[in-house]
């Protein structure tokens, strides 16, 4: 997980994919516990979410920006 900024007093942050499971944006409190799901990526995408070197992330509005 990275860490993104705080959000409502949660820290929100970006679940990088898996091998068989897309990434995911989510929410953790400060004093841990799991995650909270906000934003599901579909698995199609996660080979290009592996792709990017030195990622830059931007989410607003419902939505993740990923970009190199």
């Amino acid at each position: 997980m990275t860490p993104l900024r705080m959000e409502g007093g949660e820290v929100l942050v970006y679940v990088s994919p898996k091998y068989d499971k897309g990434g995911a944006t989510a929410t953790i409190a400060p004093t841990g516990g799991d995650p909270k799901i906000l934003l599901k990526h579909p698995v199609g995408v996660s080979s290009i979410e592996n792709s990017f070197f030195s990622a830059g992330y931007a989410y607003g509005n419902g939505t993740l920006v990923v970009a190199a």
